[in-house]
């Protein structure tokens, strides 16, 4: 099996943490009712009465002792190494049976991907949200570096008796109307996108976020538009002759707006990182005849 990449919380992909998924009571309980692995655990633990004990593991799931023993003997007989991939696992179950060594492995790595996903959402409804927060901010930076950028170009560079008063910052009231605009569409952005993992595209529930969605994007586009408009400050007069003073303040103006950019562009790809999904790579198979030991075998 194997998880996909995961840029901002490696940690929780590394094959150690697989390992010790793998071998937790939680995982191993869960696989062991999982009827194929049942009946593997059954033949194992007691050859001569594999029914039975495969009717007291099937019978009642809340027979915490029989599944605990299931769970113990599972522990028993795995183990978890790196697989040939990045991020991925290998898992070995032995048994004195093939099929059955190859249906308890496979069930092993259903519980283990089960779990691994369910932790992996979580994570991620927590982190939409900082995530967009983050957004916004480096985006009301942006916009604000692009717009003392664009102040500086409207003014042609001349010598200094015929300068025109440099644009200053545009005015607060615009700028804060932008910043509102941006947190109202990054809290939209997240909203969508728990909604998304609950509800269909045609539940109501995910229509009516969709609609808010939209008006947000559509307030961002207008408070843009009125800060693009919005009238600057006059700067103080500037004295005649020599160089153009300006030239270094355009220049550091438009490596801020970089700079800016450069910070939105890496809060974007954290705001949609892939997938950290777990998938099994390839089922479990018995080996054939051929290459099977004379002992007990080992199954990936």
């Amino acid at each position: 099996m194997s998880v996909d990449a995961a840029a901002d919380i490696p940690a929780a992909y590394d094959v150690s943490a697989l390992r010790a998924l793998a071998t937790s009571e939680t995982v191993l309980r869960q696989a062991a009712l999982d009827p194929k692995a049942a009946a593997a655990v059954a033949r194992e633990a007691r050859p001569t009465l594999p029914d039975r004990i495969l009717a007291l593991l099937s019978a009642r799931p809340n027979q915490t002792d029989t599944l605990s023993r299931a769970a113990d003997l599972l522990a028993q007989r795995i183990e978890v190494e790196h697989g040939a991939m990045a991020r991925s696992a290998l898992i070995h179950v032995r048994m004195q049976d093939a099929a059955t060594a190859a249906a308890a492995a496979n069930a092993i790595a259903q519980a283990i991907v089960a779990a691994h996903n369910d932790a992996s959402a979580r994570i991620d409804r927590r982190l939409d949200q900082s995530r967009g927060e983050r957004l916004a901010r480096t985006e009301h930076r942006r916009d604000l570096a692009r717009a003392r950028l664009a102040a500086l170009r409207a003014n042609d560079l001349a010598p200094t008796g015929s300068i025109a008063p440099v644009a200053k910052a545009p005015a607060a009231p615009a700028a804060h109307a932008l910043a509102e605009a941006q947190r109202a569409v990054a809290a939209a952005r997240s909203r969508r996108a728990e909604a998304a993992r609950i509800y269909g595209p045609r539940h109501p529930q995910m229509i009516q976020i969709e609609t808010d969605a939209r008006r947000a994007e559509a307030a961002l586009q207008a408070a843009r538009a009125k800060l693009a408009t919005a009238p600057s400050a006059p700067g103080p007069p500037l004295a005649e002759g020599g160089p153009d003073p300006r030239i270094d303040e355009l220049a550091n103006a438009q490596e801020e707006a970089e700079r800016a950019e450069a910070a939105y562009d890496r809060e974007a790809a954290r705001f949609a990182t892939p997938n950290r999904q777990a998938r099994i790579e390839e089922q479990a198979r018995a080996p054939s005849g051929r290459d099977r030991p004379p002992t007990s075998i080992v199954v990936a």
